[in-house]
């Protein structure tokens, strides 16, 4: 009986309802993508749907101060001015060269246009 193959999606975001026109582009280049408007989302609500994943958001300031305690991170395209799909290429090739997915504690990147991207980590 032949094997089948499985492909597995390379993670999951939580991208931001003001983003989610990016979501099919992002699921084209195999990232499984939620989208919620985090805004409303309570502390509670933060560590079932945010814990150990990447949010993707344009507004990270409600974010921040549990993004440490919740263990997620954050990439912001607060800096940004364009919202189209050379976007999405941007974040996939951030999320590889930060090597996002084996990040398991707070942190913000904020991308920039340049391509000179800020990668901090955050502390409770």
């Amino acid at each position: 009986m032949p094997k089948k193959s499985i492909a597995m999606a390379r993670g999951c975001v939580v991208l931001d309802q003001n983003l989610n026109n990016l979501k099919k582009g992002l699921e084209d280049r195999n990232i499984r993508t939620l989208i919620s408007n985090i805004e409303l989302l309570d502390f509670e609500m933060k560590k079932v749907f945010l814990s150990n994943r990447i949010v993707i958001t344009d507004n990270s300031k409600n974010l921040i101060d549990d993004a440490p305690c919740l263990d997620y991170g954050i990439i912001t395209t607060e800096e940004l001015s364009s919202r189209n799909n050379d976007l999405v290429k941007l974040i996939s090739k951030a999320i590889t060269s930060f090597s996002l997915w084996t990040k398991r504690h707070g942190y913000i990147l904020t991308l920039k246009e340049s391509g000179k991207h800020k990668y901090q980590e955050l502390t409770q």
